[in-house]
């Protein structure tokens, strides 16, 4: 695991960590915060028609509740959301890629439900998600996260866990979240990367993308380097 931690446009420090997943799934997590004025809005909306029919056919009945506790169990998620520094119970909280609320579940333990908001592009995960008493009380909405439906310096934080490998363009979706955030609020973007165990890999390639470490490091040098200019 490693963690890029962004202040603005002025520094970045890499910072190598453990225990967030199992040997066989790894993960990247990327957090950032934000110190300086806002890029403008993304103008051409993404979507990915892949993860659509995956989460559609598969993620609901299958992956969701046999292959994804296993890679993501409730104690990596407590880790991750550590490191995201959600200990307010009143910031407002955007989970991107919310799906089927496994992270947002553990969110309103530490932030209260109206100060949620849940986007996904996926019809199904949400309708699921809307029957999750705890979460009642929170925003649902459909929605791309590379063209969020939010006004610029919106959210005290935004989380993303495992979305960004099915971004068609996973630099857009990550100046998007810096977009929304508020000055000196933070977002924390966590997705795998290929897999060393053999199985694992077997079904990593017949349905996700799973991008190299040294490619989400590249795309958070590249948001520096616009927001610097």
């Amino acid at each position: 695991m490693a963690y890029l931690m962004l202040s603005g446009a002025e520094s970045t420090k890499l910072i190598s960590g453990s225990g967030i997943a199992p040997s066989g799934f790894g993960s990247v997590g990327l957090n950032f915060h934000k110190s300086i004025s806002s890029l403008s809005p993304a103008s051409q909306p993404g979507f990915n028609k892949e993860a659509f029919w995956f989460y559609k056919f598969l993620a609901t009945t299958v992956y969701d509740h046999v292959i994804n506790p296993w890679h993501w169990t409730e104690d990596m998620r407590d880790n991750a959301l550590e490191h995201a520094d959600v200990y307010d119970r009143k910031v407002r909280m955007v989970d991107v890629e919310g799906g089927a609320a496994f992270t947002t579940l553990g969110i309103v333990k530490h932030v209260d439900a109206k100060n949620v908001t849940i986007l996904d592009q996926s019809p199904h995960h949400l309708a699921k998600t809307k029957q999750k008493e705890p979460l009642k009380e929170c925003k649902i909405i459909e929605g791309d996260a590379e063209n969020l439906p939010f006004p610029t310096d919106y959210a005290d934080h935004i989380f993303l866990l495992e979305g960004i490998e099915y971004w068609p363009d996973p630099q857009r979706g990550i100046k998007e979240a810096y977009r929304v955030l508020k000055i000196r609020g933070k977002a924390c973007i966590i997705g795998p990367v290929y897999p060393t165990f053999w199985l694992s890999r077997f079904f990593a390639d017949m349905w996700m993308n799973f991008p190299k470490e040294e490619e989400y490091l590249e795309w958070f040098k590249r948001l520096i380097s616009e927001i610097s200019s």
